[in-house]
């Protein structure tokens, strides 16, 4: 064992050259080999060398220690050796380095058996030239004895052709199969270049199309063994693009045919020659693409070896091109007719679907215009969507207050529609995650071809929540807005679960289209509605009016109905001097009652155009409403109705206008008192409510209903408006009451159980940061002075300028009683005329007079010589603070508001002309 081993460790080492040792006879080697003569005669040495020299294939003889003892010429040919150099050189001089190993010990095994029993059946192994070219080879020994020695004789074909031939047979064949088997153009140009480029044992193969138009070649595909890295390669030849003549492939398509490059790395035309030579690739070659005589393509290949051209595999590929240019053709020609095919059947297909959409817009527009109603209107669209467009369909609007309301949902199953609304069950996302949030404050339309379950719990409000959803089995869906005069006012949303249907861009613009014309409908009917309420509330408002105007027309002509007669009474003089006393009483109450209606009218005047403004500072709330608790206390008195009030320390500071919230207490104290029966009741408290102060005017009175209550406020409203209502009054008091009230940033409110239960009003006034001095209220009810009590008028001219003949006379009447000497005239010409004669010491005029008015007059007077110094005073129906601004800056020095207290006007009077102190 030893021995053997010692034997075997020596093969493949160069023994002692001794030509004794090396030398073997050519008879015994072709012995070995079991060649003789045909008759069996034995053959001498020189006719057996003879033989081995000629012989094509090599021969070569071998010791048991794998040491080369002769070579004939053919193993010179092979394998570049000269024959010196062969001999007493171990075989494995003739083996590459990376399989000299593993077929040593082969070639050492067969040595063994040999000595007892050589097969005689040949093996395969690889050769190396002394180029460095591998060499397939087929090996068969024989074994002989010399002397004592144990010789082996070996012949060695060279498999190159026959694997050569081999191989084209076997690319041809798998080209051809891959054409035949591809149904695409892609598929095929992938398969063949696997399909050759593993047949050949290539690296990186790839595929360059002409590019006519900017006449260049593109790589279009590309192909890679799974062992190979080559990355930057391939990622170059995808990035670059060849000029005709440029690189492998630009020769192939300058020249028609095929280039072979034994080593890329070596060839001064490869433009990708540094990421070649980086990632080890070296022999290359490329055929042509044609069809007929034009090149449509080129395919390349490259490998890991240096290897010379392979002429026939050329020639081969070269005709394997011209196929695959009639497959591309045949292919382009059944892919433009497969095109064409499908664009006639998707043109009719759309076509179809256009005639069905239309269809299906038609009879939506039909439905939409078949109602007014714009809740219906969307409950139609929704029914309508379904099964058409969706398999369930709801609709949302957007609520005045931003909340979210669904007011219909139609599904194809009614199990589901009832599982639908339950999702409304749960509370909107209060983040806006859910898409329907997005879609009305966007005012944009959303698709989602596919819904998932991540997509259903990132908008649920909870497990229950996404179960519901779930169990709906959403698919897909579509959210569009309804949008009118550029306002998004509520979303249709569209989803499709059992039928499976997946929406596309088509089906959103139908959807959106839809959606449209919806909205129209909707807007119009919305304007419909809008049209009818602002018609029945014109109607209401035209019959409010009248209403109005009739109680108007009442409340005027019945103080005035006994004016009038008390005056006719007075005028024939059949009253004696108690009578008398008693109808000028009742003359002057009814008088400052229409006085009272007509300062109520004016207010609404003020209130309705903006014009009534307050004159607010510090003053003492509680003292306003004592004073009118003491004015109202008679009326109150005369119907034996209970008043109690309860007025709590620190609330009587605010900051407001006396007078005007004296009327708000009036106005409430005078209610409370007229609608409270005899022997009832009415409280007042005022109090402190933390940053506020409350005052409650409550009465045991009628009540309000239910009905009448929201109006209770308004203008003109009244709980009873008919000629047979047991209480007089225009309806304005409480609107008054509210507007006075809010101008002082406060708010009232008002309370009743109903009919019979009494009311109760509620006012609420802010209190100020900062306190500061009160301002007392004014009497309600001052004492007048007698006109003796007045200064005299005597030597005082006045001219007098009112159209009114009646309010003119009485003027006159009452300054001439103070001895005043009074010129009376009716128009601003009648003053002008009497003022070019001579300027009186004061100037009264009315200001509203047709023709020119009071503004017009003192422009006048002031323009006259000693114009300027003319005292004048206005009288107006009109009290603003901006009327009496403009009368101030137009000239007058002071104005009185009608209707006149004749005391008020002799002192003005007096007043302006000097005479002052009371007579």
């Amino acid at each position: 064992m030893a021995k053997r081993t010692e034997r075997s460790a020596e093969l493949g080492k160069p023994p002692l050259r001794r030509a004794a040792q090396r030398r073997a006879t050519t008879s015994g080697v072709l012995d070995a080999l079991g060649l003789s003569w045909a008759d069996g005669a034995p053959a001498d040495a020189e006719l057996y060398r003879t033989v081995a020299e000629t012989a094509t294939d090599p021969i070569v003889t071998i010791d048991d220690a794998g040491v080369i003892l002769f070579a004939n010429r053919a193993a010179e040919r092979t394998f570049g050796h000269a024959r010196e150099a062969l001999l007493g050189q171990p075989l494995t001089i003739v083996m590459p380095a990376d399989v000299r190993d593993r077929q040593r010990q082969s070639i050492q095994r067969r040595i063994r058996m040999g000595k007892r029993r050589l097969p005689q059946e040949a093996f395969e192994m690889t050769g190396l030239h002394r180029d460095g070219r591998s060499i397939p080879l087929e090996v068969s020994f024989g074994h002989f004895t010399q002397g004592r020695r144990h010789l082996f004789a070996g012949i060695m074909r060279d498999l190159t052709g026959r694997r050569r031939t081999e191989r084209r047979l076997a690319v041809q064949y798998a080209a051809t199969r891959s054409l035949a088997e591809s149904a695409t153009l892609r598929e095929a140009t992938r398969r063949i270049l696997q399909a050759i480029g593993e047949t050949l044992g290539c690296l990186v193969g790839a595929i360059w199309t002409v590019d006519r138009a900017r006449q260049e070649l593109r790589c279009v595909e590309q192909w890679h063994a799974r062992s190979a890295s080559v990355r930057a390669f391939e990622a170059m030849s995808r990035r670059i693009a060849l000029a005709k003549g440029e690189g492998l492939p630009g020769r192939v398509w300058a020249d028609g045919e095929p280039v072979w490059i034994p080593d890329v790395v070596d060839d001064p035309n490869f433009p990708r020659i540094a990421t070649a030579r980086r990632e080890g690739l070296h022999a290359g070659f490329a055929f042509p693409i044609r069809l007929g005589g034009e090149v449509l393509g080129v395919v390349e290949f490259f490998s890991r070896e240096i290897e010379q051209p392979d002429h026939e595999l050329l020639q081969m590929t070269e005709a394997l091109g011209s196929q695959i240019g009639q497959f591309m053709e045949r292919r382009r020609v059944e892919e433009a007719a497969r095109e064409l095919l499908a664009r006639e059947q998707a043109a009719r297909t759309a076509a179809e679907a256009a005639e069905r959409r239309a269809a299906f817009l038609a009879e939506a527009e039909r439905l939409l215009a078949s109602s007014l109603d714009f809740e219906t209107t969307l409950s139609t669209l929704a029914a309508l969507a379904v099964p058409d467009l969706a398999d369930w369909c709801s609709v949302d609007v957007l609520e005045v207050d931003g909340s979210i309301r669904r007011i219909a949902v139609a599904h194809v199953d009614p199990m589901k529609a009832d599982l639908a609304r339950k999702v409304r069950g749960y509370p909107s996302d209060p983040a806006g995650r859910h898409p329907r949030t997005r879609v009305l404050r966007t005012g944009r339309a959303e698709l989602f071809p596919d819904i998932t379950e991540d997509g259903l719990a990132a908008v649920a409000g909870s497990p229950e929540h996404f179960e519901v959803m779930r169990q709906l089995g959403y698919r897909s869906c579509m959210i569009v807005p309804l949008v009118a005069r550029g306002r998004s006012f509520g979303a249709l949303t569209f989803v499709t679960a059992e039928s499976g249907r997946r929406y596309g861009q088509v089906d959103l613009s139908l959807a959106q289209e839809l959606a449209a014309r919806a909205a129209l409908a909707v807007d119009n009917a919305r304007l419909y509605r809008e049209a009818q309420e602002a018609l029945t509330q014109a109607e209401r408002a035209n019959r409010a009016k009248d209403e109005f105007l009739a109680t108007v027309s009442h409340e005027l002509r019945t103080p005035l109905s006994a004016v009038l007669l008390w005056t006719r009474l007075m005028a024939r003089g059949s009253l004696d001097e108690g009578k008398k006393a008693r109808a000028l009483d009742l003359i002057e109450r009814n008088a400052k009652l229409q006085a009272q209606l007509v300062e109520d009218l004016l207010d609404v005047s003020r209130i309705i155009s903006g014009k009534l403004h307050l004159e607010v500072r510090p003053m003492d709330l509680a003292a306003v409403v004592e004073a009118a608790l003491d004015a109202i206390r008679p009326a109150a008195d005369a119907k034996a109705i209970r008043m109690d009030s309860s007025l709590a320390p620190g609330a009587e500071y605010v900051a407001g206008d006396p007078s005007r919230l004296q009327q708000v207490i009036w106005n409430l104290l005078s209610n409370a008192i007229k609608f409270t029966p005899k022997g009832g009741r009415v409280d007042v408290d005022l109090r402190r409510a933390e940053s506020h102060v409350e005052l409650t005017v409550r009465d045991t009175g009628e009540g309000i209903s239910a009905e009448f209550l929201p109006h209770i406020f308004e203008r003109f409203r009244q709980a009873d408006s008919t000629s047979t209502r047991a209480h007089g009054g225009l309806g304005l008091g409480l609107g008054i009451v509210r507007h006075l009230v809010e101008l002082h940033g406060g708010t009232v409110r008002a309370e009743s159980p109903g009919r019979g239960g009494g009311s109760t009003f509620v006012v609420s006034l802010p209190l100020p940061a900062v306190r500061g001095p009160f301002a007392r209220p004014e009497a309600t009810a001052a004492p007048e002075l007698s006109l003796d009590e007045l200064p005299a008028l005597d030597g005082v001219r006045v001219l007098v300028v009112d159209d009114q003949a009646d309010a003119r006379a009485a003027l006159a009447l009452i300054l001439q009683q103070r001895q005043a000497s009074v010129t009376a005239v009716g128009s601003v010409a009648e003053a002008v005329d009497v003022l070019a004669h001579e300027l009186p010491d004061v100037l009264l005029s009315d200001i509203a007079m047709p023709g020119e008015d009071g503004f017009s007059l003192i422009r006048r007077v002031r323009g006259l010589p000693g114009g300027r110094n003319v005292p004048a005073a206005a009288l107006t129906a009109f009290a603003s603070r901006d009327d009496r601004m403009r009368v101030l800056l137009a000239g007058y020095q002071t104005y009185l508001v009608k209707p006149v207290e004749p005391a008020e006007l002799v002192a003005v009077i007096a007043n302006l002309a000097g005479r002052t102190g009371a007579r």
